[in-house]
């Protein structure tokens, strides 16, 4: 009788094992059904040629779903990873601020270019953009000043909706 008791006491003691680990936990992934769980992860990627870097003094405004952030660009790669699970919807940007260094121009032109990169993705879906802002062979030193102002305006923007879909 006692060996048959300890085999039901070790048998009860084992299936309470069973049920106390395989019972729900918050530890279960979001569900992207959920509106509540959406959300949105940003990185840029900036590269610009050694040209642009060394004659111009590069400023990068973040608009990281309403937070800006300024940052400078001292090198020919730039990077920067928004703020990580930014509840949707949720809208991101990036801006750059050129402002000519005129003690470093030393040509009659230059060759300047940017590629961009955004990286965007939602517990729903993701996508990765990327686009080669300007790519000027022989831009004369003399428009150098009007460029950098016209290039300053532009914005670059990745937009999500509540629905995890991009505008």
């Amino acid at each position: 009788m006692k060996i048959a008791l300890h085999h039901f006491s070790m048998f009860m003691l084992a299936a309470l094992a069973v049920l106390v680990l395989t019972s729900c936990g918050d530890d279960d992934p979001d569900e992207p059904d959920n509106p509540n769980n959406r959300f949105a992860e940003c990185k840029f990627t900036a590269t610009f040629n050694t040209v642009i870097v060394d004659i111009m003094d590069i400023t990068a405004v973040v608009d990281d779903n309403g937070t800006k952030v300024s940052q400078p660009v001292t090198s020919t790669t730039w990077e920067y990873q928004c703020t990580r699970r930014t509840t949707l919807p949720a809208t991101f940007s990036v801006q750059f601020k050129y402002s000519v260094k005129p003690e470093r121009i030393n040509q009659d032109s230059y060759d300047i270019s940017l590629k961009l990169l955004t990286a965007v993705s939602t517990n729903v879906q993701s996508r990765n953009t990327s686009i080669v802002a300007f790519n000027i062979k022989g831009m004369e030193k003399g428009a150098l000043e009007s460029w950098c102002k016209s290039q300053s305006e532009k914005v670059t923007t990745v937009s999500v909706d509540a629905s995890g879909n991009f505008k």
